[in-house]
């Protein structure tokens, strides 16, 4: 069987981690002239290598997904590098708005608005996922079909609908959802 590692360093899953532990990020905000200029030299070198980053992705991109070891998913594969040197330089950039989207886009940090994983996935360079204690890339993703009932909780024969949804499902950590689970391959 395939080891993964975990992403990032020790120093970076420990702060990450205090993070998934409140269920969210810092609210986002802004960059102002006034904090630009209270940072540090290598954190201003390590911003501006950050936003060429980001503009060669732009050149890059070609509208289509970012194919792992494409072009544009190794530019995004610098960008998540970049952003983990950022971080760990300074964890208090998590909360501008640029580095945090970044950060959750790129799969530097886990992805907070999965609501079924509770910040346990985070996105790889290629828009795929992985586990986040683990690394494991997700292959597999489980439908889980769950009935609502429009009429309330008296459950009249046929007033139900069918919802499904799918939830990724990591085969080293997970357990295997309940049985109304239908396993996808992705």
């Amino acid at each position: 069987m395939l080891q993964y590692q975990p992403p990032g360093s020790p120093k970076l899953r420990v702060l990450v981690d205090s993070f998934i532990q409140r269920g969210s990020y810092p609210d986002p905000r802004t960059l102002d002239a006034d904090e630009i200029g209270k940072l540090s030299r290598p954190e201003k070198d390590l911003l501006l290598d950050l936003y060429n980053l980001i503009e060669e992705e732009v050149v890059v991109a070609d509208g289509e997904e970012p194919k792992k070891d494409s072009p544009w998913a190794k530019v995004r594969e610098q960008i998540r590098d970049k952003v983990w040197e950022i971080i760990e330089l300074n964890p208090d950039l998590l909360a501008f708005e640029k580095i945090q989207l970044q950060a959750i886009d790129k799969g530097a940090v886990p992805d907070p608005d999965q609501e079924e994983s509770g910040m346990k996935y985070f996105r790889l360079p290629d828009w795929t996922l992985a586990h986040w204690k683990c690394g494991t890339p997700i292959s597999v993703k489980y439908v889980v079909r769950s009935v609502h009932y429009k009429d309330g909780p008296g459950r009249c024969a046929g007033s139900g609908e069918v919802r499904r949804s799918e939830v990724p499902y990591c085969p080293t950590c997970d357990k295997e959802p309940a049985d109304h689970g239908v396993p996808v391959y992705i």
